[in-house]
């Protein structure tokens, strides 16, 4: 599960990375889409040994639901770019540290 954690974690990593760029939407549209998939293969399997951490992933899973959603008009305007490139921030250090692949959140470079 850590491994599977730590995949979630690096596609978000990776959404924050990309999102900087207003041409990488296509990049950015692909891995909200992959995450979201990520996040209900883990919880199923996570669902049998902690309820908390499958919360924790179907709570994100709904996220990205809403970022695909409402992505046209995210992705275009600058500054709701940058919000969600941060909160995909934000839960890519907590899977990492949920994961205990990681102790400390990562700060942005």
């Amino acid at each position: 599960m850590p491994i599977r954690l730590g995949g979630i974690a690096a596609n978000l990593a990776r959404i924050d990375a990309f999102a900087d760029n207003p041409q990488h939407d296509e990049a950015v549209a692909h891995m909200i889409d992959d995450s979201k998939h990520l996040c209900e293969w883990a919880g199923l399997d996570v669902a049998r040994f902690n309820i908390n951490t499958a919360y924790t992933l179907l709570v994100l899973q709904r996220q990205l639901v809403r970022w695909q959603h409402h992505f046209g008009e995210i992705y275009a305007d600058p500054v709701s770019r940058a919000e969600m490139a941060e909160t995909a921030r934000a839960w890519s250090n907590h899977l990492l540290v949920l994961s205990g692949l990681l102790t400390q959140p990562r700060e942005r470079a």
